[in-house]
């Protein structure tokens, strides 16, 4: 269960347990939305993870025994471990490797679906007449392979690029 500490570990500013104004990491470090985004820049000091808006806990309950009344916020309050000065500078988040994502099921199974239809419809365009003459030559066979491995390869070029955009724009969250 969350603790809801009661302030802003940066510029300890009160963050009631309602407030739309704190932000957590996964170890609850909790700042300000102000602290988050204009000195912290979405980096916890402490972990290095990025930051959610905390959730609100009911002031009344809605079933037996949960809320506020049965579980209240913390009273203790929490200070960061370095001074605005004394931050350290993020570090940049390593993107996750090309090989390593290209290999990961999800992207394996949408291009092999995106090949299977795109490489159906080029190879019809492509060699139609060869293949229902049932005139294919090793050649043909070769081209006909190749044009499978094209809608192949661009569909997983463009997953793992987009998956590594979203882990340099969303640390830890792949």
């Amino acid at each position: 269960m969350l603790e809801l500490r009661p302030n802003c570990e940066g510029c300890d500013i009160d963050l009631p347990p309602a407030s739309a104004d704190a932000r957590i990491c996964t170890y609850e470090c909790t700042f300000c939305v102000n602290c988050v985004e204009q000195v912290l820049k979405n980096v916890c000091p402490n972990c290095g993870g990025g930051f959610e808006p905390r959730p609100v806990r009911p002031a009344i309950a809605h079933r037996p025994g949960v809320g506020l009344q049965f579980h209240p916020a913390s009273t203790v309050r929490v200070h960061a471990k370095y001074t605005a000065t004394e931050l350290p500078e993020p570090v940049a988040p390593a993107k996750p490797g090309f090989l390593a994502l290209a290999g990961n099921r999800g992207v394996v199974k949408s291009a092999l679906k995106i090949a299977f239809v795109v490489g159906s419809i080029l190879a019809l365009i492509n060699h139609g007449g060869d293949i229902l003459a049932l005139h294919l030559t090793q050649g043909s066979v070769l081209q006909i392979l190749l044009t499978y491995m094209v809608p192949y390869s661009v569909s997983t070029y463009s997953s793992v690029r987009a998956l590594q955009r979203h882990a340099v724009e969303h640390p830890g969250r792949l």
